[in-house]
């Protein structure tokens, strides 16, 4: 029996269904797909071809989250086997890994009850610092809720990595508990002299006139020298973190190398800068 190679193709992976118009050999069906396949069918006859067509929209687009594939499929489990799958990860024992907490991070239970962020976990780690009006604060004045937290912490140099969102009031908008949060972000990170703020927010965004806490926005555009660094870094083999820093750094022109501090703030205090497809860094 010869060997039968198939292919399967998840519905939630379904990005688009196009039937195109009939030919000699039969019916042509492109599927593309979210991970960049694109699958090519021929149906010999057009009556199959509009039902199959029907019922992929139908199964890739469902309409509520109780017929998506994650709510639907009904395993062959007994509940306690069930409850083994939420212990796959355990992201206390993760952040023990990386040696959190210790003196400069903490374990903070404000969302404990996901009143703070529905999509963060419930156990959050935050600067030592940091106190619950602060971060109250700065979860009003983000979007979805999404504050300054950190990702990850690498033990021995104590470099982190911290995620949010963008502000919620607008990019001219001031939040002094959000503020706070980053100078104290910034303070557990004090074996670096700048901390780098990477935006990944669409350029229409970014081309907005106003900058977050700063005078005025920077822009990387993708035909920016910063850009072209950035790519052919990513052909080049591994580099130094402090390296691949500085190659990006020296790439910018020398107007835009190093960002202007507002007359109301003083060295102490950081500054956001906005860059597409880009790094700035602010001291801290």
């Amino acid at each position: 029996m010869e060997h039968i190679r198939t292919t399967k193709i998840l519905h939630h992976h379904i990005a688009s269904v196009e039937k195109l118009a009939l030919t000699t050999s039969g019916c042509p069906l492109v599927i593309q797909c979210k991970n960049f396949r694109i699958v090519h069918f021929i149906v010999p006859r057009e009556r199959d071809c509009h039902d199959i067509y029907n019922s992929l929209l139908q199964l890739s687009k469902q309409g509520k989250y109780e017929d998506l594939y994650a709510f639907s499929y009904n395993p062959k489990q007994n509940d306690s086997e069930r409850l083994k799958g939420w212990e796959i990860i355990d992201l206390a024992k993760e952040y023990e890994r990386m040696g959190v907490p210790n003196g400069k991070w903490k374990l903070c239970d404000a969302n404990r009850e996901y009143k703070v962020c529905e999509t963060y976990p419930r156990e959050l780690y935050v600067p030592k610092s940091a106190i619950l009006p602060m971060i109250m604060g700065s979860s009003n004045f983000r979007s979805k809720g999404r504050l300054p937290v950190l990702s990850y912490c690498r033990q021995g140099t104590e470099a982190a990595i911290c995620r949010c969102s963008q502000p919620l009031s607008g990019f001219s908008a001031r939040c002094l508990e959000d503020e706070k949060l980053l100078k104290a972000i910034s303070t557990a990170n004090s074996g670096n002299h700048y901390m780098y703020v990477v935006d990944t927010r669409p350029k229409k965004i970014t081309q907005c006139k106003n900058g977050l806490l700063t005078k005025d926005l920077l822009h990387v555009h993708p035909e920016s020298p910063a850009l072209k660094t950035s790519l052919s870094l990513k052909e080049q083999s591994l580099l130094p973190v402090n390296d691949t820093l500085r190659a990006i750094e020296g790439s910018n022109p020398p107007d835009n190398r190093y960002c202007d501090y507002p007359e109301e703030f003083s060295k102490s205090e950081p500054t956001v800068v906005s860059l597409e497809y880009g790094v700035a860094r602010m001291t801290c």
